[in-house]
């Protein structure tokens, strides 16, 4: 992956179909997405969970402490996809693009909550910050994953790893 001072934030956006439904299948994997109780969004299993905010976990903050958490697990990235709307039928089919983007582990505080502030040129109120209702974040290890839903307000930690969940306190 390439640097992200190398990019602007508008790359970071994945474009191509066949990278998205890769993507997908795997977030698929871990995640029950039709699931509503928080205890039941993971497909996989997971030895711990925390619980946090969901404004919290749309901040610079949690960015940090998700950065963390990859280090441990040495994942070079994480996925944050907006599940709800609709990435296709609503999100690609009006924009071109997917509400899916790759976040290096260089990526800042400021520059991740700049990304999740920019929406299309055509509609910047269907941004990642403002139009999201159901939001997922995972890295390649899958070795833990965030759920978040913005209607409960809430946001998911799974761990494989109980002493993972340190970072969070």
């Amino acid at each position: 992956m390439k640097d992200v001072r190398s990019l602007h934030l508008e790359d970071l956006f994945i474009k191509n179909k066949s990278e998205f439904n890769t993507l997908r299948k795997r977030v698929h994997e871990v995640f029950n997405l039709n699931e509503k109780h928080p205890d039941k969004v993971f497909n996989q299993k997971f030895s711990s969970s925390k619980s946090e905010e969901f404004d919290w976990a749309m901040s610079g903050g949690f960015w940090s402490q998700l950065k963390s958490l990859a280090a441990l697990t040495n994942d070079e990235y994480i996925l944050i996809a907006i599940v709800e709307p609709d990435p296709v039928n609503y999100f690609y089919k009006e924009f071109n693009y997917y509400n899916w983007a790759k976040l290096p582990l260089t990526l800042s505080e400021d520059e991740f909550f700049d990304l999740l502030e920019m929406g299309p040129k055509e509609s910047p109120a269907d941004a990642m910050l403002y139009n999201s209702f159901k939001v997922v974040w995972l890295p390649p290890s899958e070795e833990w994953a965030a759920w978040g839903n913005r209607s409960d307000e809430l946001c998911v930690i799974g761990v494989t790893k109980d002493y993972m969940l340190d970072i969070f306190e």
